[in-house]
């Protein structure tokens, strides 16, 4: 195995060996071994930088290092299964991308249901949705004031929720020097967040709970338009 100092400045890649030819049970493990090495690793690069190493030494090659961990483990996993996330940052960052896609199929048939169907399609994607949804609802006298202000107020939260959806989703991950968490970096002129994983968890749950808030609010102009489903 290469020792970390002597690759100073590589770009890296990442394989875990395994001599039972099996991955251990649940990836903990294998992703607390890769988080290691990567922090080793950037702490030996700083290190470099900070003693006046000539930044032309450094090798421009990518190079792979082996990660030996517990078990004594011969499986190799590819670099797409070793990103900068924990399992569970990754599974928060699933469950974003799929309340998101619930959360824009509700916007849409509330835009819908607001138009009182002259809109042939639910719009699409969310913030068009929304667009809609608040233009049609500004001419919906049947509705009730205090609904009228839930609407507007859910539609509101979407609209956030979308925003830090489409920061997490859109975004290129990297390393942060905040324990636990991960930098998402999106257009050069945009601030990066710092997320942990009890971040991500929270945006996918409030996803959740906001979607379901756009389907009642449907629910609510299809009994005050007396429309019940949408075809």
């Amino acid at each position: 195995m290469q020792a970390l100092p002597s690759i100073l400045g590589c770009s890296t890649s990442f394989r875990v060996e395994h001599q039972s030819g099996t991955l251990p049970s649940g990836r903990r493990s294998l992703a607390e071994a890769i988080s290691s090495c990567r922090e080793a690793w950037s702490r030996s690069l700083r290190l470099g930088l900070t003693q006046g190493l000539p930044a032309g030494s450094f090798p421009k090659r990518q190079v792979n290092i082996g990660v030996m961990i517990p078990e004594n483990p011969i499986a190799v996993i590819d670099d797409h299964r070793a990103t900068q996330l924990s399992t569970e940052g990754e599974i928060a960052v699933g469950r974003i991308a799929v309340w998101a896609s619930l959360l824009e199929r509700n916007l849409g048939e509330l835009a819908q249901r607001l138009s009182n169907f002259s809109l042939s399609d639910p719009p699409s994607p969310g913030s068009r949705a929304i667009r809609h949804a608040r233009t049609f609802l500004r001419s919906c006298e049947a509705l009730k004031a205090s609904d009228s202000a839930q609407i507007l107020k859910v539609l509101a939260e979407s609209d956030e929720l979308l925003r830090t959806r489409n920061i997490v989703i859109h975004a290129v991950v990297g390393t942060s020097m905040k324990p636990g968490a991960v930098t998402f970096r999106t257009h050069p002129k945009n601030p990066d967040r710092i997320l942990t994983d009890e971040d991500l968890d929270r945006i996918a749950r409030q996803l959740h709970s906001v979607a379901w808030e756009v389907f009642d609010c449907s629910m609510t102009v299809a009994r005050t338009l007396g429309k019940s489903t949408i075809s």
